[in-house]
């Protein structure tokens, strides 16, 4: 999750100066070689995306070789994870760019000073919070099998599971058709 996070703060650093979206026609002779695989899609992009891209070309074209060399590696690594494990580090990058200024430098911060830590310290931390990651997780699968189950042991009409037929004809509302009880349907907290 480490390396997730790494690559979009990468990813992020690729797209950071801004620029506008111009059509095909509108690049330039260089942009267009180095874009030459996007040309019978570029117009039809959407903006944002054309942005990033530029962006990304701009900042690929102020490194240096040695520093060319990482991205591609890294590009690389993104390439060869499982689609779900892209799509996570998609969601991030977009979790992220919806951030504030502020938090985006809290962010950084926190990096910055996570990288300066030991070897040792930052694998502890990594422990820690794949441990704290794994604990979520679990909560949040028992809650999910919680509100299955309730939602189980209650019959098709939304009650306790006898099926629209009295069981107890004591005071005739104790069969089906009525609206006791929760559905057990639904999303929790929204």
């Amino acid at each position: 999750m480490i390396r997730s996070f790494l690559l979009v703060l990468t990813l992020f650093g690729l797209l950071a100066q801004a620029h506008a979206a111009p059509t095909w026609n509108d690049l330039s002779d260089a942009e267009k070689a180095a874009l030459s695989n996007l040309e019978n899609g570029w117009d039809s992009m959407d903006e944002n995306r054309r942005e990033n891209v530029l962006r990304g070309l701009t900042r690929w074209n102020d490194l240096n070789d040695s520093e060319r060399v990482r991205v591609k590696e890294q590009f690389d690594r993104f390439n060869q994870l499982d689609e779900v494990a892209r799509e996570q580090i998609r969601d991030e990058f977009e979790r992220f760019e919806s951030m504030d200024d502020s938090e985006k430098d809290q962010l950084r911060d926190t990096y910055e000073n996570f990288k300066k830590k030991s070897k040792s310290e930052r694998e502890q931390l990594k422990r820690e919070f794949e441990e704290q990651k794994s604990k979520s997780a679990d909560t949040n699968s028992k809650e999910s099998n919680d509100q299955s189950s309730d939602s189980n042991s209650r019959g098709a009409d939304g009650n306790s599971g006898n099926d629209g037929e009295s069981r107890n004809s004591g005071d005739g509302n104790s069969g089906g058709g009525g609206n006791g009880g929760s559905n057990g349907g639904g999303k929790k907290g929204g």
